[in-house]
């Protein structure tokens, strides 16, 4: 299909690809978009499926699997509650670009340092595609922690944080003593 193919029927004309997305953008411009939260549990319409995180151990079952949830999202994304006016939520038509969203593509041109953390459980980010991804950047180095999504500022927080500073002590340090 090239740009000056017609289409596209937009209010009984036929417009060119072109036009169609410029006239989608002057009409999305001025309209406040529609949201749905970022998370929420099974059964609730959100961006992210939160049900099966695995962000510490209060079910008081031993595996990991916390009861609570959205409670987790909530104490990971503002720990203090200072920000009780933050909508926590998504365009909805970002959502379809999130589905076809692959970072991993790029990861072979990342020419920087990097610190990749994941979490074993987690179910939001695949954790075998994680480390695939971050083993074929060239300049990574992996850290795999225990939990879900929220684990590494919950649970497995003091890990991540042990891990990040490492990291930095390794590459700053040596990096200021070379200059």
């Amino acid at each position: 299909m090239s740009l000056r193919e017609p289409n596209v029927i937009f209010e009984g004309r036929t417009c060119f690809p072109l036009e169609t997305a410029v006239r989608t953008l002057v009409f999305l411009a001025g309209t406040r978009p529609r949201t749905l939260p970022s998370a929420a549990g099974s059964g609730k319409l959100s961006c992210v499926d939160s049900d099966n995180e695995y962000a510490d151990d209060r079910s008081g079952t031993g595996t990991g699997i916390s009861n609570s949830s959205d409670a987790d999202a909530q104490r990971a994304l503002d720990p203090e509650g200072r920000y009780t006016d933050w909508q926590q939520e998504v365009a909805a038509r970002s959502v379809l670009r999130l589905s076809i969203y692959q970072p991993g593509r790029a990861a072979t041109r990342i020419r920087c340092l990097l610190l990749a953390v994941f979490c074993e459980a987690d179910q939001s980010a695949y954790p075998p595609a994680a480390l695939q991804t971050a083993r074929r950047a060239p300049n990574a180095e992996v850290v795999q922690l225990p939990g879900g999504h929220y684990a590494p500022f919950l649970a497995a927080h003091e890990q991540a944080v042990e891990a990040e500073v490492a990291f930095l002590n390794r590459h700053l340090l040596r990096t200021s003593q070379q200059g």
